[in-house]
């Protein structure tokens, strides 16, 4: 009989390091986007799952990104503008929502949402230069819904099963407010601070087991 073979699946989590040195801000958001998605769902879903076991590679440029969002202290140009009043956006900050706010999956971000999806189209459907055209299609109360629609379409299924505020403003679609807006962000920034906690805490319990690289992404 065949010896049985062992195998063991790592799940690598990685980010490069965003953070511009001398502008002291993120160039990009992806670490703050994949942390209130996948870096927060996987492990709880191995938490929500009764005998799964896996094994997560964190990178420690990663985690400083985490802790550095989860306190607050991250200075992130596509945060600004997402929580910034609509009424205050520049033309340049209107046409910066439209290029980049629909930087999502369609099929599976940003369809499930017929007001997100009616905004893709209202942009052009992201075509390069239409949003220049389009961009006076869109009211405050379009960009608000825009803001809102970007950074919810990235939290993930864990995440809106365990804070019940994602799951009120999917059933709300639409015409947000500040006060939702306000929501989203704060519970949001709860999140973040919960996941290094939460890979602490499986770790401990013997549920999954960590394993780290050196400081910088190292593929």
């Amino acid at each position: 009989m065949p010896t049985p073979l062992d195998v063991v699946i790592v799940w690598h989590m990685h980010q490069p390091y965003y953070k511009d040195p001398l502008k002291n801000e993120y160039a990009l958001p992806w670490t703050y986007l994949h942390g209130i998605k996948d870096y927060f769902d996987m492990p709880a879903i191995v938490e929500e799952t009764p005998g799964a076991r896996a094994v997560f590679n964190l990178v420690p440029s990663l985690i400083e990104q985490i802790l550095d969002y989860a306190a607050g202290t991250a200075v992130d140009p596509f945060l600004l503008k997402g929580k910034a009043d609509p009424a205050d956006l520049s033309h340049d900050d209107r046409i910066f929502l439209l290029e980049n706010f629909f930087s999502a999956n369609r099929q599976r971000m940003i369809e499930p949402s017929r007001r997100y999806l009616e905004l893709l189209y209202m942009a052009g459907e992201g075509k390069p230069g239409s949003v220049h055209e389009r961009v006076k299609l869109f009211s405050d109360q379009d960009l608000m819904d825009l803001q809102v629609w970007f950074f919810l379409a990235w939290t993930g299924e864990a995440a809106r099963r365990r804070y019940p505020a994602f799951a009120e403003l999917v059933a709300k679609g639409e015409n947000f407010t500040a006060a939702d807006k306000e929501l989203l962000f704060t519970s949001q920034q709860k999140l973040l601070q919960a996941i290094i906690p939460l890979y602490k805490r499986l770790q401990e319990e013997g549920r999954i087991e960590l394993s780290v690289t050196p400081y910088y992404h190292p593929i």
